[in-house]
């Protein structure tokens, strides 16, 4: 393993400098809800009566995925006019929750290898309640955002929002039956989670914005174009931070799977970084080459090694810099792409990211980069870069992502085009509230995936 320490102060300004105007962090407030005072009972079969209460009215939920198989040891909790309760289902599914008074109530779950779920009813009188919350496992829907375009109206006081966004399943095929109706945006309160960034101003001048899928526009894209060949600078986030959000180190096999695939035409560098106390440790493991599983050596090496922090601007700044550097540019070679592979979180761009009071144009960098994971952070430099965007929620989506990364890349999967206009809510009476080339907007996607179940996703765009 040979490695090599680049410091490309040039690149890094420019690239620091976008990411200091796009990416804000966002800090989620929460609590815990107290246990339940009851144990739960044994369950009964599937599709038979549930229990009799042992005390007053009970609400019994029973856990199961899309296709009714019962999931045991699921922690759920119940929230509504009364403390929250919490429990873990039994070996049939099952959870039960004594006392609990009549009225609206919400019953909801995240549990390792399913997307969350939540679920609102209606608590009976003087009867029990049995509800069923369905999880849809995470792999049955990762999200990818192909392209995304945010363009102001005239009087800045509207925005357009252009998506091409594909739901990848478990084998890395689009999910082709979502409507327009599956599609929203929201962001309602810009005094908790960033509606935008302006570059004179901070924050955008409104209280929030609320928009579903224009079904004018909505439409399905199938791809009927071979995948061209790729270019890719594949940087691997090896931090203390990516360990916690991947303590199995599900990333790997992925990881070693498409560097093995990896032949001619294609080209891959590997490098990975991790922050320390001098720095940012960034180490290239070899040159492009058409033979990825000569470096599967190397990814064999840093697993179980993460340790530092999570300089995300920085490291993606000195990849871009190897990339140009490095990449084959003969007449016949594609055009490189920069690959990072981050945890789900958005990491922290202070250290390394100088401040500044314009968007630089990351687009004259000339190199896209897609970022796998990354949360806003990778939503931001996705857009800026116009490269593509992977929300991954859990690390098993790794797999998925990486199984797909050729055709994310030559843009040939299949989509859904979206179109939403961003009317602002709670807007300062005679500001312009959209500003080409001096603000980012930031929103969050959500598509419903099953009964139970929408699945979030960040964006943070340059205002066009």
């Amino acid at each position: 393993m040979h490695a090599r320490s680049f410091a490309m102060h040039a690149t890094r300004a420019a690239l620091g400098g976008f990411l200091a105007a796009v990416v804000v962090a966002v800090t989620a407030c929460g609590g815990s809800s107290s246990p339940s005072s009851a144990a739960n009972p044994a369950s009964p079969p599937a599709n038979q009566p549930s229990p009799a209460p042992v005390d007053g009215r009970a609400v019994l939920v029973r856990v199961t995925t899309s296709t009714g198989a019962p999931l045991p040891g699921v922690a759920v909790s119940l929230n509504g006019g009364f403390d929250g309760r919490s429990g873990h289902s039994d070996d049939a599914g099952w959870v039960r929750f004594d006392d609990i008074p009549a009225g609206e109530a919400s019953v909801g779950s995240f549990a390792s290898g399913f997307h969350g779920a939540y679920h609102r009813f209606a608590v009976a009188s003087g009867a029990d309640t049995d509800v069923t919350l369905i999880l849809e496992q995470v792999t049955e829907a990762t999200p990818v955002v192909l392209s995304s375009r945010a363009v102001a109206a005239g009087d800045g006081n509207s925005l357009t929002i252009d998506l091409d966004v594909a739901l990848l399943d478990e084998n890395g095929r689009a999910i082709a039956t979502l409507t327009a109706a599956d599609y929203q945006i929201i962001d309602s309160d810009c005094a908790f989670v960033p509606c935008g960034f302006d570059a004179d101003f901070g924050r955008m001048p409104m209280g929030g914005y609320r928009a579903r899928a224009d079904d004018e526009a909505f439409r399905w894209q199938v791809s009927t174009l071979p995948t061209p060949p790729m270019a890719v600078g594949l940087l691997l986030d090896h931090s203390a931070d990516m360990a916690a959000f991947d303590p199995a180190g599900l990333r790997f096999p992925a990881l070693k799977a498409f560097l093995e695939s990896t032949l001619p035409p294609d080209t891959v560098s590997l490098a990975s970084y991790r922050g320390t106390g001098d720095g940012v440790d960034f180490t290239s493991h070899g040159p492009f080459t058409s033979d990825g599983a000569r470096f599967v050596g190397a990814i064999e090496e840093l697993t179980g090694r993460e340790a530092g922090s999570n300089p995300f601007s920085c490291a993606v700044s000195d990849m871009l810099s190897l990339t140009a550097a490095q990449a084959p540019t003969g007449p016949d070679d594609p055009s490189p792409t920069v690959v990072v592979v981050t945890s789900g979180s958005a990491p922290g761009v202070a250290a390394c990211a100088p401040a500044a009071s314009l968007l630089p144009d990351a687009l004259t960098l000339g190199i896209p980069v897609v970022s796998i994971g990354g949360g806003e952070s990778g939503a931001a430099i996705a857009a800026g870069s116009g490269g593509a965007f992977v929300a991954v929620h859990q690390p098993l989506q790794f797999s998925v992502a990486l199984r797909s990364l050729a055709p994310i890349l030559g843009r040939t999967l299949d989509s859904n085009h979206l179109r939403f206009v961003l009317t602002p809510e709670g807007a300062t009476p005679g500001v312009r509230v959209f500003r080409p080339g001096r603000q980012s907007v930031w929103a969050y996607l959500y598509v419903r995936i099953g009964p139970h179940t929408r699945v979030e996703i960040p964006l943070v765009m340059p205002v066009q």
